[in-house]
C-alpha cells in the first residue's frame, strides 16, 4: 500500500493581503495624525511661550523707566505725555542718553536735588513690531524748571529697542498724575501663514513714583 504526499502551500490569499494593507494604511494614517496634531500643539505653545515673554519684558521696562519719572502735581505739572491714537508716551528721565557710559546714574545738585537729564518717548514701531524708545536730551535742570515735554515729531531717531514681537501698544490713566496703566500685546505668528498668530495680552499698572 503506497502512501500518497501532501504538498501543503503555506502563504497569504489576496482578500488576506489586502485586509492588511487597509489595516497597516489606517494604523499609519492615525499616526501620522498624532504625530502632526502633537507638532502643531508644541508649535502653538512654544509661540505662546515666545509672546508672553514678549510681552512681559516690555512691561518690566516700561516699569522701570516710567515709574522713576515724574508727574506728580503740582511740582510736576503735568509732564508725562499720554496719546492714544497714535499709541505713544513722554516722559521726563534722570538718566543720561543710552550712548553714553553708566548712563543710569543720576545725577544731583549741590543741594542733594534730583537733576532731570532728557525725555524719552516710547512708542509702537508697527511695521517691525517692536516696542521702542526715542530720546532727546536737555541740560540737567531741577523738577521745577523741567521744560515744557516736546511733540512726538521732535524725536527724529529711532532709538532704543525694548521689546521686539510686540502687537498692540496702548497706555490711560486709572489716576492721573500717579497710577498709569499700559497694555501690551506679544504677538509671534506660527509657521509660514501670516495670519497664524498667537498673541497674549499683559496690563501693567505703574505707579509713578517722584
Amino acid at each position: 500500500m503506497g502512501f500518497t504526499k501532501r504538498k501543503y502551500h503555506f502563504g497569504f490569499t489576496i482578500i488576506e493581503v489586502l485586509i492588511y494593507a487597509g489595516l497597516s494604511f489606517a494604523l499609519l494614517g492615525g499616526v501620522s495624525l498624532y504625530v502632526i496634531g502633537g507638532t502643531k500643539l508644541f508649535r502653538g505653545g512654544e509661540a505662546y511661550q515666545k509672546a508672553q515673554m514678549a510681552a512681559l519684558l516690555a512691561g518690566r521696562k516700561l516699569t522701570s523707566s516710567i515709574s522713576n519719572s515724574t508727574d506728580a502735581r503740582p511740582a510736576g505739572a503735568g509732564r508725562i505725555v499720554v496719546s492714544k491714537i497714535p499709541p505713544y508716551v513722554i516722559f521726563p528721565s534722570a538718566d543720561g542718553l543710552t550712548s553714553q557710559p553708566n548712563y543710569s546714574s543720576w545725577k544731583y545738585a549741590v543741594d542733594g536735588e534730583l537733576l532731570w537729564r532728557k525725555w524719552c518717548c516710547v512708542y509702537l514701531d508697527q511695521v517691525g513690531h517692536r516696542l521702542m524708545m526715542s530720546e532727546l536730551s536737555f541740560p540737567d535742570t531741577k523738577i521745577e524748571n523741567l521744560p515744557t515735554p516736546p511733540e512726538r515729531s521732535n524725536f527724529t531717531a529711532e532709538g532704543e529697542v525694548l521689546s521686539r514681537d510686540i502687537g498692540e501698544f496702548q497706555a490711560e490713566w486709572l489716576e492721573p498724575g500717579r497710577l498709569l496703566e499700559v497694555s501690551l500685546v506679544g504677538r509671534v505668528q506660527r509657521g509660514s501663514d501670516p495670519t497664524n498668530n498667537t498673541s497674549v495680552d499683559i496690563r501693567t499698572g505703574i505707579k509713578v513714583e517722584n
